[in-house]
């Protein structure tokens, strides 16, 4: 299996796919061959599609069976050339909740439990630029341009590069940070043990939810939640829902529509049929 870990390592690497899919893919593969228990040149199409059908009846989520099929399929159609393997597999439907949002009161209660300073402000720099949590744990200081008043991301989601506005507010907060903190190396947010890693993304998820249950919320508090939070407020103040997408770095519009079904001032200006009607014409009796 190490030799095909490695080939599988190579070829997503060659493809340009992030880190976290290489190492997602490896050991998708490896967990599909200990279920299958047999060499992988003698693994055929109704393997794959028992192996599927194991998952979904364990409970697995269409969206995590998804990602385990485009695994088997990479490593059928670009490692091993072997497509006839992958071909007519059906990929999950998975289905799209509309994304859990705080209301901008319920964020400052989260921020008010955050005891720690390092936890807070890369908190509070999600909520103001709407960066998934990978994205805001690799920033570096010299990422902040405080003279163009920008946020450089580098290598999010798909490897692209994006600027954020770096807001006044924010820059304060960062300034204050970096005053109390003085950071070592150059992560923006080091790991607690060593500067030159940076924080580990369980710490801030565990701080959050524990921040939530005391802000008495029942809602869930994620890092993700405030970025989805930031997208819906920066829709309710107006923003355009394109510029939306460029700011958030979403390849699809569609993504970037869900927003607007959960954006309650979108929701509520809307008018119905029924509103246009002539008065008189509803009056009972």
């Amino acid at each position: 299996m190490r030799e095909l870990r490695e080939q599988i390592v190579v070829e997503v690497r060659l493809r340009g796919y992030s880190k976290h899919t290489e190492r997602s893919y490896a050991s998708r593969v490896q967990r599909f061959l200990n279920y299958v228990k047999r060499p992988v040149h003698e693994v055929e199409a109704e393997h794959v599609r028992d192996y599927m059908l194991h998952l979904h009846d364990r409970g697995l989520k269409p969206g995590s069976r998804k990602v385990d099929l485009a695994a088997i399929k990479f490593l059928f159609n670009y490692v091993l050339y072997r497509p006839e393997v992958a071909v007519g597999l059906v990929t999950p439907r998975a289905r799209t909740p509309l994304p859990k949002i705080l209301s901008h009161s319920e964020v400052l209660r989260v921020f008010a439990e955050l005891t720690s300073i390092r936890c807070r402000v890369a908190a509070m720099t999600i909520y103001a630029t709407g960066m998934r949590l990978s994205e805001v744990l690799a920033l570096k200081a010299s990422d902040i341009d405080s003279r163009r008043m920008l946020v450089h991301i580098r290598e999010g989601k798909g490897g692209f590069d994006r600027f954020v506005p770096l807001t006044p507010k924010l820059l304060h907060v960062l300034r204050a940070y970096w005053v109390v903190m003085r950071p070592s190396g150059d992560r923006l947010f080091p790991s607690i043990r060593s500067f030159k890693h940076a924080l580990a993304p369980k710490t801030l998820r565990t701080a959050l939810r524990r921040a939530g249950k005391e802000a008495g919320l029942d809602k869930p508090v994620r890092p993700h939640v405030l970025r989805h939070t930031y997208a819906t407020h920066m829709l309710e103040l107006g923003l355009d829902i394109r510029e939306l997408q460029v700011l958030l770095g979403h390849q699809s519009i569609q993504t970037t529509t869900l927003y607007t079904q959960v954006s309650t001032q979108h929701i509520t200006r809307l008018k119905s049929p029924l509103d246009v009607s002539p008065q008189e014409a509803l009056l009972l009796g």
